[in-house]
């Protein structure tokens, strides 16, 4: 017998729905538990898309300061909606303090703003021990603030508002993964008329606990197309964008991103109209893509998300007296940059960057070409491996799942190859970002130390993993091997009897007793 179903509401639009309460509920009771293999975020998470960023704000940065000598009084503020996790952002700022140092950029000043609407996610990154240098440098400061509410931006350190008298120069707003996660219209149009879609929730009894949904995959969806009202939006802007569809269509559904757009139209207002928007998500970038789509998937991960239309946003910008760009179709996510109150022809290093990391090789890509390599890494050489860590920034995810086949190629590796890891594996040690469940990427550079027969340095490794993550039978006893093959016997036997406490039935660990104590 089918289980008795609760009607949780009926017809209503898409951006009334309950769905996007359940979703801040979702993100607000899990904190940062949300990113330990649930929501997925690495491909807008990595040190590639972290360096792209970094690339097109100093690139934006710097010929606003060669055009406004002055404005190097005041910070460039970096916005970021719906932080989650803080490692995009960590990787951010290390390409922004890099790059500035390289480019000797002493005078330009940047002040990067994680945000989110939960205070969960707030106090993780105020502890976050990657985080706490840019802390003290003053170039980091968090704001609660929800996108979705038009709320003053009170800086949680530094103790500013940021408004239209505090925001002197552009404002950079970074918005990966955020969209296809906020609140949303959809419509349907066919024959030049545009109608729109209304959804209904139910779930079965038995999803509810104490009156609340347990697990938003249990949510049954339906749908169904109605007169669209006159003036559906207030908005002039947002209406003319949405006439504009009536006639482009044959036959489709399309969303609208309306919380979005009302999030970059309070913060136009906050900039003093001068904005650029940084978005990477998965979408719809063309008319072509939009057309003869049904209604948008909802697709569950913990939390939901549907397909972006960047086209909007794009249009959005264009009617604010801006401009966009958007990544040219290609598989994977797509990214696009919005100016407002900004013209490209007077930003020569802004057009560069895009050029390079828009249109040229994007995060697309190198998502791309990184799953390529993470289907095929056992029969890639130690050179080739070795050249897609350089590609990535030396990204410790990509690291964990070739470190094994690495060592393995190390006997027959050539010199070279081995040196070049070995002088570039703090780099993979330095983009570590400590989360709930992450992976010990630090042991696994111990590891590589220990089988180069480096000792001191895999010591220095099997210690921060040893800090990080406890110690573990593996640490304590590699630590004694190292130490005891570094002339320091003492140290070597110290860490055996420990790791023998862990495992006192261990045959190994018994003969290294003996054989040290023995001299």
């Amino acid at each position: 017998m089918p289980e008795k179903q609760r009607i949780i509401e009926t017809k209503v639009p898409l951006s009334r729905s309950k769905l996007w309460q359940f979703q801040r509920d979702y993100f607000d009771k899990q904190g940062i538990e949300a990113w330990s293999h649930q929501v997925p975020f690495y491909v807008t998470s990595n040190p590639y898309i972290a360096k792209c960023y970094a690339r097109l704000v100093m690139s934006l940065a710097r010929d606003w300061l060669a055009q406004h000598p002055e404005s190097s009084h005041e910070p460039f503020y970096i916005l970021e909606l719906g932080t989650g996790s803080g490692r995009f952002s960590y990787y951010v700022l290390k390409q922004l303090t890099e790059l500035q140092a390289e480019l000797n950029l002493t005078r330009l000043k940047f002040r990067y703003v994680m945000t989110d609407f939960t205070l969960n996610n707030l106090k993780f990154w105020q502890e976050q021990p990657q985080l706490r240098s840019f802390i003290r440098s003053g170039v980091l400061d968090f704001a609660l603030y929800n996108l979705e509410d038009e709320q003053p931006i009170s800086l949680i350190n530094s103790k500013v508002s940021l408004n239209s008298s505090t925001i002197k120069n552009p404002l950079a707003i970074f918005a990966n993964y955020i969209f296809d996660t906020v609140t949303n219209d959809c419509f349907y149009a066919h024959d030049g008329k545009l109608q729109q879609c209304v959804i209904s929730l139910s779930a079965a009894e038995s999803q509810f606990e104490n009156e609340q949904l347990k697990n938003l995959e249990a949510l049954q969806v339906t749908h169904e197309v109605v007169d669209l009202p006159k003036n559906f939006y207030e908005d002039p802007i947002f209406y003319e964008l949405l006439q504009s569809y009536k006639t482009k269509f044959k036959d489709t559904h399309f969303l609208i991103p309306s919380g979005g757009l009302k999030a970059l139209r309070y913060l136009m207002k906050l900039a003093n109209g001068r904005t650029l928007l940084i978005s990477s998500d998965k979408g719809y970038s063309n008319l072509k893509e939009l057309d003869h789509n049904p209604f948008p998937a909802i697709t569950f991960h913990g939390s939901f998300s549907m397909m972006v239309n960047f086209h909007a946003l794009a249009e959005y910008y264009k009617l604010c007296n801006g401009s966009a760009v958007i990544q040219s179709p290609r598989q994977g996510i797509r990214s696009m940059l919005g100016l407002s109150e900004l013209s490209l022809a007077d930003l020569p290093n802004m057009r560069l960057a895009i050029h390079d990391y828009i249109q040229g090789f994007s995060a697309a890509d190198y998502f791309n070409l990184h799953r390529r390599i993470s289907d095929s890494f056992k029969e890639c050489s130690a050179a080739v491996l070795a050249s897609h860590l350089q590609l990535s920034a030396w990204d410790p995810q990509i690291f964990q799942k070739i470190a094994r086949r690495i060592n393995e190629l190390l006997p027959d590796a050539e010199p070279n190859t081995v040196d070049y890891l070995a002088e570039n594996m703090h780099k993979i040690a330095e983009n570590f970002y400590f989360m709930p469940k992450a992976y010990d990427t630090l042991f696994d550079i111990g590891y590589f130390y220990h089988a180069i027969h480096d000792y001191p340095e895999a010591i220095k490794y099997y210690h921060q993993s040893e800090k990080y993550f406890g110690d573990s039978f593996n640490i304590l006893y590699n630590l004694g091997l190292c130490y005891y093959y570094n002339k320091q016997s003492a140290e070597a036997l110290d860490y055996f009897y420990r790791a023998q406490e862990k495992n006192p039935e261990d045959v190994k660990v018994k003969e290294w007793i003996e054989f040290v104590k023995k001299g």
